[in-house]
């Protein structure tokens, strides 16, 4: 092969790569939220949730929590080994994001000292093959020196890193954008913090994010970017308890809730 030719294949596989001409990408994973574990009937519904799972007609390439595992009791141990015992059973990889639950305002210290030694680091980037998954904790942290724990500082770390042409997946627990229950609207962020998100999103090759806390199905869009919001496991508000299933293909995202 000549200089000019190999001077061709060169820049059309670097070219093809910016453009996302990537080998095709095909895969499911689930996510389960809101577990609220503390009430027993909420561990039966762990349970059943990943007997569900684990009967799924295909292969799984994770399962991903986003949040509130438990209501407040993160520093009951024997909660927790409950807890995990029912999630060792999963025959997947399983992360794990905390919640508003699971961190609470004014314990960060030891709520993310108790959470990281049972589920892992909940700040983290896990790079496969051929995407990149984001495990983030979204929720600001202030206490009466100022802010100790902002999120949006950490997924632009997390994201600077990642290798520039895979896809990216964000989980996280808390959804960016305003609420509507009680027959009301209800504030999320700041216009100035969404932006400051959609911005770190939209130059790092995100393709989707995924929360629960809202304890419903939701869509929203961040600019052209998809945020999907997943039904508990909990009954909590008289929810019937599911968890997702999702299908990336081709760069296209596709989701099933599986009720139970």
């Amino acid at each position: 092969m000549n200089n000019v030719l190999r001077f061709l294949l060169l820049f059309l596989i670097t070219f093809g790569l910016k453009l996302g001409f990537t080998e095709h990408t095909d895969f499911y994973f689930v996510q389960i939220t809101d577990t609220h574990w503390g009430d027993p009937a909420n561990l039966e519904r762990t349970s059943d949730a990943i007997k569900a799972i684990n009967k799924l007609p295909f292969s799984i390439e994770f399962v991903i929590h986003t949040g509130d595992v438990t209501s407040n009791e993160t520093d009951n141990p024997q909660l927790l080994n409950s807890g995990m015992a029912i999630m060792k059973t999963c025959k997947y990889p399983v992360y794990y994001i905390p919640g508003n639950n699971d961190i609470r305002e004014g314990h960060f210290k030891k709520d993310s000292a108790a959470f990281t030694s049972y589920f892992g680091n909940f700040n983290r980037r896990i790079d496969k093959q051929k995407y990149s998954i984001i495990l983030l904790y979204n929720l600001e942290i202030t206490a009466k020196g100022g802010c100790i724990y902002e999120p949006l500082g950490v997924l632009d770390s997390l994201l600077k890193t990642k290798p520039s042409i895979l896809p990216a997946f964000v989980f996280q627990h808390c959804p960016t954008t305003v609420d509507f229950y009680s027959n009301a609207i209800h504030p999320g962020w700041s216009a100035e913090k969404l932006m400051k998100f959609q911005n770190i999103c939209e130059n790092n090759n995100v393709k989707a994010v995924f929360t629960g806390h809202f304890h419903r199905d939701g869509f929203h869009m961040i600019g052209a970017i998809p945020l999907f919001i997943a039904p508990p496991i909990s009954k909590a508000f008289g929810r019937q308890p599911s968890f997702r299933v999702y299908h990336y293909e081709n760069g296209k995202i596709h989701y099933t809730s599986v009720y139970f």
